[in-house]
């Protein structure tokens, strides 16, 4: 749940095009409890004017040159210094600028979420999400922001492990979600409402929240059953991730060599050959694995098997953490497999390896659905 936002006190909060709406904001925030930081290279002095000149409350905390040692954004001191004071976590703060090479840079340094005031004028840069006018970054936190823990509707984490899943009762859109994860469109789940988006920014959120994703993880998708024709859907989640991170983005760090054999037959107990036979990392990265945090999407997971191959792969690698997220989830058990020690991740399994199986019980979160269903799907 986001409990800090931050801003540079300048034209994010204070564009023209948003005077009327200022006010009705500052106090939203009071009253939702969201405490407001200004992280800026001027004087604190000129701050406090600015806000009472446009007859606001004056922010909860202020950062300037002056407290972090007179260095400038986009150095992570100012945001680091302001959840100093408001007593928070990353997942629990966003960043909205204007700048890119200030603002949004700043928020990716700082692991918060960045939030990018398209409605201020001559705002620059790419690199998080998209706000487009003050009520609009109300609307976002309503619906993006504001969520408890726990944060996905599946998860299954261990010592060794940690798999989770956005949605795990989905059977209400279940139509609508295969559309979009799977047939590659979009489709309206209410007057106005794409469910595309509202799937891409929700699971970008949770993960945000969650902590899941820092901005600093390294990003890949699980790739399609045919070689060189990636999941689409899943490829445009990966760029989104990209847009509030530092190009950590791989679209082929996963490869898929050969095609998958079909292995969706009624009653017919999914392997791990199959996947391992056919799927391998791109020794192009193997330096960029190594000692490296690695997030990896898929859009369904059943007994878990593709992000249990990609877990693998990339622990064998030398990856230090692997996170596996799907968007939605069938059944509650997760499949894990351990590879033998001179297994090479960079080429695909020969016919004989021996494998190490096991299977792990998930946990289903029904309050993470419900908050899916009504502040998302019902915004």
């Amino acid at each position: 749940m986001i409990k800090l936002l931050v801003t540079d006190g300048d034209g994010t909060l204070f564009a023209p095009s948003e005077a009327d709406y200022l006010g009705d904001f500052r106090v939203w925030l009071r009253q939702e409890g969201i405490a407001l930081g200004v992280a800026s290279n001027g004087q604190r002095g000129v701050i406090l004017r600015r806000f009472a000149d446009h007859g606001i409350s004056p922010p909860d905390y202020i950062v300037t040159r002056a407290d972090v040692g007179n260095k400038k954004k986009p150095s992570p001191a100012f945001v680091d210094k302001l959840m100093e004071q408001a007593g928070v976590e990353p997942r629990e703060t966003a960043y909205i600028g204007d700048d890119e090479r200030t603002d949004n840079y700043l928020a990716i340094n700082s692991r918060v979420m960045p939030l990018l005031a398209r409605y201020s004028e001559g705002y620059s840069g790419k690199y998080a999400f998209p706000i487009s006018s003050l009520y609009g970054l109300k609307r976002f936190l309503e619906v993006f922001g504001r969520q408890p823990a726990p944060y996905f509707g599946w998860v299954c984490k261990s010592d060794n492990y940690d798999f989770r899943a956005v949605i795990s009762q989905h059977s209400r859109i279940g139509s609508q979600m295969r559309a979009v994860l799977k047939e590659h469109r979009d489709v309206q789940v209410g007057p106005g409402m794409s469910l595309r988006p509202l799937l891409f920014y929700y699971t970008l959120s949770q993960c945000y929240l969650s902590g899941a994703h820092d901005g600093k993880r390294l990003i890949a998708v699980y790739p399609g059953s045919q070689p060189k024709r990636p999941n689409s859907t899943l490829a445009e989640f990966g760029e989104l991730f990209d847009l509030t991170s530092q190009s950590n983005y791989l679209t082929d760090l996963l490869i898929r060599e050969k095609p998958a054999p079909e292995q969706k037959k009624a009653g017919v107990r999914r392997s791990f050959g199959p996947q391992l036979e056919t799927v391998r990392l791109n020794d192009a990265h193997k330096r960029r694995i190594s000692g490296k945090s690695v997030l990896v999407l898929d859009d369904y997971t059943t007994s878990g098997v593709s992000l249990a191959v990609a877990h693998a792969l990339l622990k064998q690698a030398g990856a230090s953490k692997v996170i596996g997220v799907a968007i939605g989830k069938f059944r509650n058990k997760q499949r894990v497999v351990k590879l033998p020690a001179s297994y090479d991740p960079f080429r695909v399994m020969s016919a004989g390896t021996r494998l190490e199986e096991d299977v792990l019980d998930g946990v289903q979160h029904a309050e993470a659905d419900q908050h899916f269903y009504d502040r998302v799907i019902s915004a």
